[in-house]
């Protein structure tokens, strides 16, 4: 070969080796594989940037080629944020491995910009690049630059999420004397700047300094009339985004409503006051100016009323208060020029108790709750166990009793109650038992002091405590065979009652009695097995009385 013609094979071996190291490789799948950088005719730029400073250098230095790429990418921010990035030191240096892939990448074509997609980084050399992070109104976007060649590749883009804002307003409430305050409260999403841009009002509108501002995105605004009120506001982010929002309230003047014209109101209450013999008349929840009238008194009787502003006496004479009749009383209230009659009110004066009303007789039925048992055991025989149990319950009875009054509000009282209970004997003996009932009969005799709390109305209540004394009768049952006689001991017991005298009419001497009484008491066997009943009955009576 001539040394003409080898010199010509050189020449195209050189030459296939630079177009193949300025021509990526075609991958599968659309996808653009580079292995290698920094070939002169494909590099933006086909100087190194080791350096910040050199990195801010080479893009001024290229920024027309770049405006161009970012223009092909479809770059939807302002190209100044991308040189703003870049000068603001918004970058790192990484190395970039095989594998790595990128949506663009800048390159050129006859000299001219122009754009590879879906970039694969396929040598297993990784190659030294920096990460610019940029922020525009729609997105935030990471570029890629290689150290070699400037060419910008896409790594990534995150939408933006827009911004909004929302806006309330509310109206509290008014008072006579004021309007309500409208408290106007907003917020940006995201987090943005919040300004109140403008206020409507009826027939007017409002300069939004006006409003008062509390706090970040809380305003207060004070209406001048009633009526419904409208409010802008504008939110503002860095990314000079803006979005704007409304709110309306409104506000409702107090409504004076006139108070109903008073009226009269007349009550009267009346009562007897034994320790002063006198009649005391008030007037109750009365309104206006109250006078009382005496309507009607007894035969014979004298008297007026005395005193006045809502509260009066009139002192009842002795024959009355010997013998008891009824005064009836009237009354009216004036207010304004308006008159209210009062109800009429009656005020009885009881009959005392005197020589001939002295003693009250009671006879009455009664029915109690005292229920207990007592058992016992032994051992009568080699392997046989002797058990008893004996019960007493529902007692019930009659009685009498008889009361002496030493004076209006003391009496002296005995009573006799004659009552029975359900007795209930059990005997278990060895594998054998059995059960006997007998009726137990007692007899109750107590004396005790009455206190009589209501003599004066018709409905005479008293209370007090008594000494009891209680016979129990023996009692026999027959079980297996055999007889089990039980004898108890008398027993002596302290008790208290309550009780109410109604006459059957006003001041008549016959009458409904009502008495609760109870007494502490045990049945006690005297010899024995000393069996112990503990029957305290609660007991409940009902008969007739009679004064005499």
């Amino acid at each position: 070969m001539s040394h003409g013609r080898l010199c010509v094979l050189c020449t195209l071996l050189l030459l296939a080796a630079g177009l193949a190291s300025a021509v990526p490789a075609a991958g599968d799948e659309g996808t653009t594989k580079i292995y290698r950088l920094g070939n002169p005719a494909t590099t933006i730029s086909n100087r190194d940037t080791k350096t910040a400073d050199e990195l801010k250098a080479r893009v001024r230095e290229y920024a027309t080629a770049l405006d161009v790429v970012l223009a092909q990418s479809g770059f939807d921010g302002d190209p100044q944020d991308f040189f703003d990035a870049v000068e603001n030191d918004r970058f790192e240096q990484i190395s970039v491995s095989q594998g790595s892939t990128f949506p663009w990448m800048a390159s050129r074509k006859q000299g001219d910009p122009y754009l590879l997609h879906n970039v694969e980084w396929a040598s297993p050399k990784p190659f030294v690049a920096w990460r610019l992070r940029v922020e525009t109104k729609a997105a935030t976007f990471t570029f890629v630059i290689p150290g070699t060649c400037l060419n910008l590749a896409l790594e990534s883009r995150v939408a933006r999420p827009p911004l909004s804002c929302s806006l309330d307003a509310e109206a509290g409430k008014s008072t006579v004397d004021t309007l309500a305050a409208i408290t106007i409260t907003g917020r940006a999403e995201p987090p943005a700047e919040l300004t109140l841009s403008a206020i409507g009002g009826p027939a007017q509108a409002f300069d939004p300094r006006r409003a008062e501002r509390q706090a970040a995105g809380r305003w207060r605004f004070q209406p001048s009339a009633p009526g419904t009120y409208r409010f802008s506001a504008s939110a503002h982010d860095t990314y000079g985004r803006e979005a704007r929002c409304q709110a309306s309230a409104t506000v409702e003047a107090k409504k004076v409503v006139p108070r109903p014209k008073p009226r009269p109101v007349c009550r009267l209450s009346g009562s007897y006051d034994p320790t002063t013999a006198s009649i005391v008349l008030a007037s109750v929840h009365a309104k206006g100016t109250v006078t009382a009238t005496v309507l009607s008194m007894p035969d014979g009787a004298t008297g007026s009323l005395e005193g006045g502003e809502g509260r009066w006496q009139l002192a009842v004479d002795k024959r009355v208060r010997r013998r008891g009749g009824a005064y009836r009383f009237a009354g009216e209230a004036k207010l304004d020029g308006e008159v209210d009659a009062c109800s009429e009110v009656q005020v009885t004066i009881p009959v005392p108790p005197g020589p001939g009303h002295r003693w009250i007789l009671r006879a009455f039925g009664w029915s109690g709750d005292g229920d207990d048992q007592a058992r016992t055991s032994d051992v009568v025989g080699p392997g046989v166990a002797e058990r008893t149990k004996l019960g007493i319950e529902s007692p019930d009875g009659a009685g009498v009793s008889l009361e002496y009054l030493a004076s209006h509000r003391v009496g002296i009282e005995g009573a006799l109650l004659i009552g029975s209970a359900d007795g209930i004997f059990q005997l278990d003996l060895g594998n054998q038992w059995a059960r006997a009932e007998d009726d137990i009969d007692f007899t109750v005799f107590t004396v005790g002091a009455n206190f009589h709390l209501t003599p004066d109305r018709r409905a005479d209540v008293y209370l007090g405590p008594f000494v009891g004394f209680v016979s129990y009768d023996d009692v026999s049952f027959q079980t297996l065979g055999r007889q089990t006689r039980i004898d108890f001991d008398d027993d002596l017991g302290f008790g208290a009652q309550v009780g109410v005298d109604l006459p059957f009419t006003r001041d008549g001497r016959w009458g409904f009695n009502s008495a609760l009484r109870y007494l502490t008491t045990t049945a006690e066997e005297d010899r024995g097995r000393r069996r112990q009943l503990d029957l305290d009955p609660l007991i409940l009576s009902a008969g007739i009385s009679v004064r005499f």
